[in-house]
């Protein structure tokens, strides 16, 4: 007998028009929550959002979904029209079940065909150019995550790779204008023939380029506007559209890669990251097209699409001395001694040249900082929420063991003195010495924290979304602390500078910028751009970013 209540049940985000009607809900309504699931994933927002629950269910029951262009994206006009179509007002409009979504979400998927929207609820006719007058655009702009403008007409944002993707660009003279904050607009004219086409658009600072040392950097990517989960779109960003730019970093690469700047191997449609991110959405339906009956009476849709669940290690409860559960990190013993700090490569004393450095013996937190140990601190002393943090002032449900991001040094300075009083010890962000003497095993100097192999299950890496800490117990060090590649990048408390075995010229910022470590879930592990234990990259310690968190040491336990 199904139990009977009163009251809102469900996320209001994902509620169908029907449920606020208290209308008994179908299958319609739980493809109406996966059509608001989608439409995050792909802009970075849901579309009905409000001050309150009541104007929430009035845009449900009244307002139509704002369009793809309304938020600044461009994708396949067939998929939007698949999502827009499960998101009808009326239920007799919408896909009828699990079947039929997923049937038209393939054909979505693998379409490129022009599309009539005039017959689809709430959907702005627009005309689309046939595919055989139309050509595939690649534009790779630098610094990554740029405004792109074709035609004067706002096309979305590059990728934290720097790559834009675009299908259906007309055949003829297009003019390509991209814009950053803090550089110059980057302004051509190029011309299509059907064929694919490749723009690479290099931007100046507005204080004149600011040449690169020896050929050793390369633009960092700028995730000032990443959050959660990844806009898998063409204009990436978890905002659909980055509001805040910083200015383009240095990202100092050394290893077995090439030490020159070079394009990104071309991608094809089909690996787009759209269309392998709606692959597996469509392999997520089928695995839960038998529970959708009961999805909100369960509560399922207030965990956020492309989430890993909770993760168990990091974040188990400890009981305190008053009888609450509080979230407690690990702490590792990492026995100090010297190693050698750096690489160099073929011989060459570049910008991380190899020299020994000694660090006394500390202990660090096994996991990257998780939201639900943030949120204990927040709770106890009102402290501001990460921006993300949209859901009553904490985490999202089932993003608790998710890395916190989105913290300044200032944020993680206030948490750290907080932690420091609860556990009577004084907490603080490791060096970088010493961050990458624990990545490198000390004085083994592996070039990764599971030795000197380049393995892909070790890491949290290429991947659309971060994950719980702890993921890959595999790529752990040899003292068992995890995460320390991939993930999220992690600040250090060292301000950035030259080493003192490099004599060329390296590009210092004029300002106070801090060394960030270890790479992010889109850092690669192979290839130009390749993340390991001594790439390094610096911001100011006001950032506040998407793929930043943080672990904390303290030479005292």
């Amino acid at each position: 007998i199904q139990a009977q209540t009163t009251g809102l049940m469900g996320s209001p985000y994902y509620m169908a028009p029907e449920q606020w009607a208290d209308e008994e809900p179908d299958a319609t309504s739980d493809i109406y929550s996966l059509g608001v699931i989608l439409f995050q994933m792909l802009t970075g927002d849901v579309p009905f959002k409000g001050s309150s629950i009541p104007a929430i269910m009035k845009k449900h029951v009244s307002d139509p979904p704002p369009t793809f262009a309304d938020v600044g994206e461009v994708i396949n006009p067939q998929l939007e029209a698949a999502i827009r179509r499960s998101l009808a007002k009326d239920r007799k409009d919408r896909p009828q079940n699990v079947d039929e979504f997923v049937d038209e979400l393939k054909q979505a998927v693998n379409s490129t065909s022009s599309l009539d929207a005039a017959n689809i609820p709430g959907m702005k006719t627009q005309t689309y150019p046939r595919p055989d007058a139309t050509s595939p655009l690649q534009i790779l702009t630098i610094p990554p995550q740029s405004q792109v403008f074709i035609n004067d007409k706002a096309v979305g944002n590059s990728q934290p790779d720097g790559w834009l993707l675009l299908d259906g660009i007309q055949s003829g003279k297009h003019h390509i204008r991209v814009r950053h904050e803090g550089f110059h607009d980057y302004e051509s004219e190029f011309e299509t023939d059907g064929s694919k086409k490749e723009v690479v658009a290099e931007l100046k600072r507005d204080k004149d380029a600011i040449p690169k040392p020896m050929g050793q950097t390369m633009p960092a990517m700028d995730h000032s506007a990443y959050d959660t989960p990844q806009n898998l779109s063409g204009g990436q960003g978890t905002q659909a559209i980055p509001q805040q730019t910083g200015d383009q970093q240095q990202y100092v690469q050394t290893g077995a890669q090439s030490l020159q700047m070079s394009v990104p191997p071309q991608r094809s449609a089909f690996a787009s990251p759209l269309v392998l991110g709606l692959l597996g959405v469509l392999g997520l339906v089928f695995i839960a097209a038998a529970a959708f009956g009961g999805a909100y009476m369960a509560g399922l849709f207030d965990t956020k699409p492309g989430q890993d669940p909770p993760a168990s290690p990091q974040a188990s409860p400890v009981a305190s001395p008053g009888g609450e559960e509080v979230v407690k990190n690990e702490l590792v013993m990492i026995p100090g001694g010297k190693f050698i700090m750096g690489r160099d490569e073929d011989g060459v004393k570049g910008p991380t040249c190899a020299h020994e450095v000694e660090v006394k013996p500390f202990w660090m937190d096994k996991y990257e900082v998780t939201n639900a140990e943030y949120y204990e601190f927040v709770k106890e002393t009102g402290y501001k929420t990460p921006t993300h943090w949209v859901t009553a002032g904490k985490p999202a449900a089932g993003e608790e063991n998710l890395p916190v991001v989105r913290v300044s040094q200032v944020d993680v300075e206030e948490f750290a003195e907080w932690r420091s009083k609860r556990d009577n010890r004084e907490y603080r962000l490791p060096t970088e010495q010493e961050w990458e003497y624990a990545a490198r095993n000390g004085e083994d100097a592996n070039i990764y924290p599971w030795k000197d192999e380049s393995v892909a299950d070790r890491a949290i890496v290429d991947q659309t979304t971060a994950k719980p800490v702890g993921s890959k117990p595999k790529g752990a060090n040899k003292w068992g602390v995890q995460d320390l590649i991939g993930n999220v990048w992690e600040w250090t408390g060292t301000e950035i500078n030259k080493y003192p075995c490099f004599e060329g010229d390296f590009n210092k910022p004029d300002r106070k910028e801090f060394v960030i470590r270890g790479g992010g879930f889109v850092s690669k592990l192979r290839g130009d751009n390749a993340v390991n234990s001594v790439t390094r990259l610096w911001v100011e310690s006001t950032r506040k970013d998407g793929f930043l968190g943080f672990r904390l040491v303290t030479s005292k336990k």
